[in-house]
């Protein structure tokens, strides 16, 4: 029995978040996953006649629209991570940073700043590396943040795009809170 495709965008939607829907005809939906390879909804295959990438393309180590902050790469991050190399810091809320975030990183949501930033200041030094990022490659919470951080005088900021979604889906370390059940 063959799954309606509606429901089939709806649970990828729910159940892999990572995955981004994309319709190339009147009848059928594509699925690009975290690896690049695009699937059919008809047949669950990967499709060869897609106009998507078949590799995810990485974020170029380049500045951000506003020219201000340069892009790490979720590799780049995690490198950083790895060698202790530079403090994260994220924008997103108390409650997201509670359900996850990326081992020793800093709430500092960009919706309460000046109470986030506050908290933190101590474990803020000004000529550290400070990479910050927010949900995903679509959210603002992170320049925000990075902006005011600049606005403060810190010196080296660096702005993981990709977010949380990808690093998560990626199966890289984590953190959260005791009060929420791990879900991996």
């Amino acid at each position: 029995m063959a799954m309606p495709r509606r429901v089939l965008t709806l649970l990828l939607v729910l159940y892999a978040p990572g995955l981004q829907a994309a319709r190339v005809d009147g009848t059928s939906t594509l699925f690009s996953g975290a690896s690049g390879t695009v699937y059919s909804a008809d047949t669950g295959r990967p499709s060869e006649d897609s106009y998507l990438p078949v590799e995810p393309e990485a974020p170029e180590a380049a500045e951000t629209p506003e020219g201000e902050f340069k892009v790490v790469t979720l590799e780049e991050a995690a490198g950083y991570l790895a060698g202790k190399k530079a403090i994260f810091v994220d924008a997103r809320s108390k409650q997201a940073w509670e359900m996850g975030h990326i081992p020793g990183a800093i709430d500092v949501p960009s919706s309460d700043f000046e109470k986030g930033f506050a908290a933190a200041k101590s474990r803020l030094p000004k000529d550290a590396t400070i990479i910050v990022y927010c949900e995903s490659s679509h959210c603002d919470q992170a320049v925000d943040v990075a902006t005011r951080l600049k606005a403060l005088g810190y010196l080296h900021i660096l702005h993981y795009k990709q977010g949380w979604v990808i690093w998560d889906w990626s199966k890289k370390p984590r953190e959260k809170s005791g009060k929420y059940k791990d879900w991996r």
